[in-house]
C-alpha cells in the first residue's frame, strides 16, 4: 500500500512539472496574444502558489523512502526519481521566475488597456444615462 503510495506520488508531481514546464515555456508561443499570456501567467502563478506544498509532497516521499531503504524495502530507481524531481522542480522554478520577468511587462500593458476601456466603457454609460433621462419618455 505504501509502496503505491509512494508512486502515485511521484508519478503526480512528474507530470505536475512536465505540464507546467510545457505550458509556461513562452518560446513557440504568441505571448501578444491575450489567451496565450493569460495561459502562461497561469501556469507561472500555479509555481508559485503549489510550491510549498510540492516542496511538502517531495520531502514526505523522500523521507518515506529513506525509511524504506533503512529496511531494504526500498528500490533504487524511486531514490534517484525523487532525486530527479527535486532537480527538476528547482529548475521549474527557475524557469517561471525568469519567465515571470519576461511576461510582467506585457501583462501589465494588458491590465493597462483593460482599465482604460472599461473607465471608457464607464464614462460612456453615464453620458448614455444622462441623455436617456433628459428625454421625455424616460
Amino acid at each position: 500500500m505504501m509502496a503505491k503510495y509512494i508512486q502515485g506520488g511521484l508519478e503526480e508531481i512528474h507530470s505536475f512539472i512536465l505540464e507546467t514546464t510545457k505550458g509556461a515555456q513562452t518560446k513557440d508561443k504568441n505571448i501578444q496574444d491575450v489567451k496565450t499570456l493569460i495561459s502562461v501567467k497561469d501556469y507561472v502563478e500555479s509555481v508559485f502558489s503549489l510550491n510549498d506544498e510540492i516542496i511538502l509532497k517531495i520531502d514526505c516521499l523522500e523521507e518515506s523512502l529513506k525509511m524504506f531503504a533503512d529496511h531494504g524495502i526500498a528500490k533504487d530507481s524511486q531514490i534517484k526519481q525523487i532525486k530527479k524531481l527535486t532537480d527538476d522542480f528547482t529548475s521549474l522554478k527557475k524557469l517561471a521566475k525568469d519567465i515571470k520577468k519576461e511576461i510582467t511587462p506585457l501583462v501589465n500593458n494588458e491590465n493597462e488597456k483593460t482599465v482604460s476601456m472599461i473607465k471608457k466603457n464607464e464614462e460612456d454609460l453615464k453620458v448614455y444615462t444622462t441623455e436617456m433621462k433628459k428625454r421625455d419618455f424616460y
